[in-house]
């Protein structure tokens, strides 16, 4: 039989505990918040491929619904899969993802299509052409989505829906121009047609101006001759927005045909603001300028880049907007920089 051993209890205990102390935060965190968190991180990863899976069903299904009769059902689909699509582009789309999916392009591009052909579309259905032409624009299925903004943009169109289809083009070109695949050239003579008409409209006075300007805007996105000339024309035109966008456009393609107006704009940011004048507008315009110099020093003569200095220093030391200031700046050095290389 083994031994036990035996204590005498007076001995084995000292004649006083030590005192109890709240656990550290540290030890707290150890023993119940970091396995809270690795839990919570698993079920995160289980809930993000469920997920996942799901969508892949659900994009399916919201397609289908797209087609269906009931415009209630029809309506909640397509923003379904407006949301989705903004998600996806998010990410980074590809052919393999929903933003270069031909069954989601099809169905949205077939929907805008269907609300487009109304005759006299109420306030609420002209809301919904506007929003699904600002949803379109996400999809990377150029064949099937330019010719649906070609229609957006028709001067039958609401302006607001004409506005959000040419702030859609401009996207869409640029996009593909920035991923080294630009729109074929049926599709760029198409957009050029349209857009040539667009940049042309003189009436109604209230919305003409601003549809030349951005259809001048859309046309510098577009790598073609035929939109090179449209915009040395509109470098001309009666709308002071609508001739910097046509020079910005041209400096996209280092063309510094629009030289003049550059200066133009530079001299108008040194001047008090009148009344009229639209904050944002003169903002933006400065800002392209600015811009427009960082594409054309190369090519600019020795006597345009001082003439650029020289406007650029008071706009560098005390516009109001710092943003300026500091863009102002950067031109300077890169005018320079331009002028000391042998």
């Amino acid at each position: 039989m083994t031994d036990q051993p035996t204590y005498d209890d007076d001995a084995a205990l000292p004649n006083e505990l030590p005192p109890v102390e709240p656990p550290s935060a540290g030890f707290i965190l150890q023993l119940f918040l970091i396995p809270a968190l690795i839990i919570g991180v698993i079920v995160g990863v289980v809930f993000v491929f469920g997920l996942m899976a799901s969508s892949q069903d659900d994009w399916r299904d919201l397609v289908q619904k797209v087609g269906s009769p009931n415009g209630d059902i029809r309506w909640r689909a397509a923003m379904g899969l407006a949301q989705m699509l903004s998600l996806d582009d998010k990410k980074g789309g590809s052919d393999e993802n929903l933003v270069g999916n031909r069954q989601v392009a099809d169905a949205l591009c077939g929907l805008l299509n269907e609300e487009l052909s109304r005759t006299s579309p109420n306030e609420d259905e002209v809301q919904t052409q506007a929003f699904l032409t600002r949803a379109v624009q996400l999809l990377r299925v150029p064949d099937v989505v330019v010719p649906t903004l070609i229609r957006a943009i028709d001067a039958d169109q609401d302006l607001e829906v004409r506005k959000n289809g040419l702030a859609a083009v401009a996207i869409v070109a640029n996009r593909a121009q920035e991923a080294g695949q630009p729109l074929n050239a049926e599709l760029t003579d198409a957009l050029i047609e349209k857009l040539s008409e667009v940049s042309a409209e003189m009436t109604p006075a209230d919305s003409a101006p601003l549809m030349r300007q951005m259809g001048a805007f859309a046309l510098g996105m577009l790598d073609s001759e035929r939109a090179t000339a449209r915009l040395q024309i509109l470098l001309n035109d009666s709308n002071a927005a609508t001739r910097a966008n046509a020079m910005i456009g041209l400096a996209r393609h280092t063309d510094a045909s629009g030289f003049p107006v550059l200066v133009e704009i530079l001299e108008s940011a040194t001047r008090v603001p009148q009344e009229e004048d639209d904050a944002f507008e003169r903002f933006a315009s400065v800002k392209n300028g600015i811009m427009a110099i960082e594409l054309l020093a190369t090519t600019l003569t020795v006597a345009q880049r001082e003439q650029l200095i020289e406007l650029l220093s008071p706009i560098a030391q005390n516009h109001a907007e710092p943003r300026i200031r500091i863009d102002a700046g950067n031109a300077i050095k890169t005018l320079n920089a331009v002028g000391e290389t042998p």
